[in-house]
C-alpha cells in the first residue's frame, strides 16, 4: 500500500524495542507484543502519512506468509502465500 500510493513513511524498523527510537506510546508493550517477544519474534514497525483526500489504491499482490502470520496455526490449505 505504501508503495503503491507513494505514501511518506516516517519511521520503519525490525525491531523496535531495540531500535532505539523513544516514544512514550510505542514503549508499551501490548499482549500480543509480548507473545511475539517470548518467541523471540521482534516486533516490526512502520509509521505513514496518509493523503487528506483522494482515494488510495490497493495493489493486487500475493503475500507470503512469514513466522508473524503463521506462527502457531496450522495451514488451512496447501498454498505457500495468503492474500
Amino acid at each position: 500500500m505504501i508503495e503503491a500510493n507513494h505514501l511518506p513513511v516516517e519511521f520503519i524498523t525490525d525491531d523496535l524495542y531495540h531500535s532505539g527510537w523513544v516514544d512514550d506510546i510505542l514503549g508499551i508493550k501490548t499482549y500480543y507484543e509480548q507473545q511475539w517477544l517470548e518467541r523471540g519474534l521482534p516486533i516490526k514497525y512502520i509509521q505513514f502519512r496518509l493523503p487528506t483526500e483522494g482515494k488510495l489504491v490497493e495493489p493486487d499482490v500475493e503475500i507470503e506468509l512469514d513466522p508473524y502470520r503463521s506462527y502457531g496455526r496450522s495451514k488451512r490449505s496447501g498454498l505457500q502465500t495468503s492474500k
